[in-house]
């Protein structure tokens, strides 16, 4: 193909910047032959004027290089896709061998995680055998200690079997030298006994004012009188009297006739105490209970009742151990007084201990006599004469029997801690002396058993009984 080549100015062409050049004026086109093949750079002039051979040439040379381009770019487009699969099996390669690398590590692992696993069964089977070697071995510790306590407790057991039954022989005989004595002193001073009870008796049935009684009185004294006596162990013979009397009291017409039958009623209750009490103890119980009724409608009654009482015991009844005095014939130095002196306190512990909801004489004068009592007799000052201490003796066995348990069921371990004081102080003071060693064996008997426990005789009554009366 022919190439065009001129030195006239033209429009820039890819293989020359010709934009600031400037075809000289006097220049003219000229036409060169190509002298190579049509693979070589055409030169063309600026300024110059394309032929149509030469526009076709030029065409079919942009289309041929275009051809080449496409060539070069799908040839660098499947280097590229080379490169990628290269490296995604490169990479592929890489993941397999972490892959590979994870697996191995895994499985170090797992037998890693298998042997402690194995160290940890050996070292619990180890921990299991000494734990059950430790157990069988406390186990015979414990067979050969139960072993020992059981001998023990048998040994302890057959010597206070033995204790016990010693102390009740001596007991025994204490109660029999006691009893021989008692019976001597009754058989030697027998019949004066009976003289001086008849005129106890006589004295009692006198008034207790020296002022004459009028008609109504002497009703008044022979229907009390019938009415105390008639009083028994049943629930029916206590309501009844106790309805009867307080009618009665209710009935009187004069100041002066209510005062008078309070103090008869008081008098003829204290005389009970004194007569049927001493011969039947748990009589105690239905009398208190009658006075108790009596004195939650006319509180003035318990004290005309006390005051009775003092008149009998004296300053024993507020703690005083230096002597009882009394106005009925005998003196502390007569057996028959003791007697008598243990039915007023066991009349006056059952009627501090009578359950009631009003009660205007209750426990607490029980706790105040025998913290009085205790502290004097543990401590005896030289006043107090041996009587005296007796006396305060008998009258605590008394109110022990009678207000002892409910004394335990209100004041639970303090009562406990003062009959622990009883045991452990107050009976080894009170010594060996042939006149107080019954009443002393009755109190350690009753505080070593622990018998204040046990509901009283006569404290729980019967609703009825067929016979008329169940009097002491």
């Amino acid at each position: 193909m022919p190439r065009f080549t001129t030195n006239v100015a033209a429009s820039p062409s890819p293989l020359h910047d010709t934009t600031h050049e400037q075809p000289p004026p006097h220049e003219a086109w000229h036409m060169h032959m190509p002298t190579s093949s049509d693979d070589e750079d055409d030169i063309i002039l600026p300024g110059c004027r394309l032929t149509p051979e030469s526009a076709a040439y030029m065409q079919r040379r942009a289309i041929k290089h275009h051809a080449a381009l496409r060539h070069d770019a799908h040839h660098i487009q499947q280097l590229f896709q080379q490169l990628d699969e290269h490296e995604r099996a490169r990479i592929q390669a890489i993941q397999e061998a972490f892959r590979s690398t994870q697996a191995s590590l895994k499985q170090a692992d797992l037998a890693q995680h298998s042997r402690q696993v194995e160290d940890r069964d050996v070292q619990l089977d180890g921990l299991k055998r000494a734990h059950q070697a430790a157990a069988a071995a406390a186990r015979q510790e414990a067979a050969a200690l139960k072993a020992a306590a059981d001998h023990a407790a048998q040994q302890a057991k057959l010597a206070a079997e033995q204790a016990a039954a010693e102390q009740a022989a001596k007991v025994h005989q204490e109660q029999e030298r006691a009893a021989a004595a008692v019976a001597a002193a009754l058989s030697a001073k027998q019949q004066e006994e009976q003289e001086k009870q008849q005129q106890a008796q006589q004295q009692q049935q006198k008034a207790p004012s020296t002022v004459p009684a009028t008609p109504e009185q002497r009703q008044l004294k022979k229907r009390l009188t019938l009415y105390v006596q008639q009083i028994s162990a049943t629930q029916e013979q206590v309501a009844s009297r106790t309805q009867a009397i307080l009618t009665l009291l209710a009935s009187t017409s004069s100041e002066a006739d209510g005062e008078f039958a309070t103090a008869l009623l008081a008098d003829r209750i204290v005389a009970q105490a004194e007569a049927q009490v001493v011969r039947l103890n748990s009589f105690a119980f239905p009398l208190a209970m009658v006075a108790v009724a009596v004195a939650c409608y006319h509180a003035r009654f318990s004290n005309v009742l006390v005051a009775s009482l003092t008149a009998r015991v004296g300053g024993l009844l507020d703690g005083h151990i230096t002597g009882p005095t009394t106005k009925l014939p005998g003196s502390i130095d007569d057996e028959q007084f003791y007697d008598r002196l243990r039915g007023y306190f066991l009349f006056y512990g059952a009627f501090c201990s009578v359950e009631a909801p009003n009660h205007p004489h209750g426990l607490p004068h029980v706790w105040r006599w025998c913290a009085r009592v205790l502290n004097a007799l543990a401590t005896p000052s030289s006043s107090a004469s041996p009587a005296g201490v007796r006396a305060a003796a008998v009258a605590l066995d008394a109110m022990l029997h009678t207000a002892g348990y409910r004394m335990g069921r209100v004041y639970g371990r303090q009562w406990d801690k003062m009959m622990q004081y009883v045991r452990g102080t107050v009976v080894p003071q009170l010594g060996d002396a042939p006149a107080i060693r019954g009443v002393r064996t009755r109190i350690h008997v009753f505080v070593e058993q622990g018998e204040w426990r046990a509901v009283p005789e006569g404290s729980v009554l019967k609703v009825g009984d067929d016979s008329s009366y169940e009097r002491a």
